[in-house]
């Protein structure tokens, strides 16, 4: 337990900060799960979305984000070729 005022405050920073990244992360880990189960197809923008405001509050890094999008984007057409090849 920190005895120094700015050390504590410091450690009540980290809480708050530790449950909003946490937040933001179960939130575009659960669009990329719907994404991967879903076959919707517009869901993808704003999955893409998602990601790019993780990194932009510096949840993730950026190469992992960028990886995540080549990832789903190759998925979306494939579901869409065996949508209509299915109709």
């Amino acid at each position: 337990m920190p005895n120094i005022q700015s050390a504590k405050k410091r450690q009540r920073q980290e809480i708050k900060r530790h449950a909003q990244n946490a937040a933001m992360k179960s939130r575009y880990i659960s669009a990329v799960h719907l994404l991967v189960k879903s076959k919707k197809k517009g869901s993808l923008s704003s999955t893409v979305s998602l990601i790019d405001r993780a990194v932009k509050k510096g949840v993730i890094h950026r190469n992992k984000a960028a990886r995540l999008k080549s990832r789903l984007a190759k998925m979306a057409p494939q579901k869409a070729v065996k949508q209509t090849a299915q109709a």
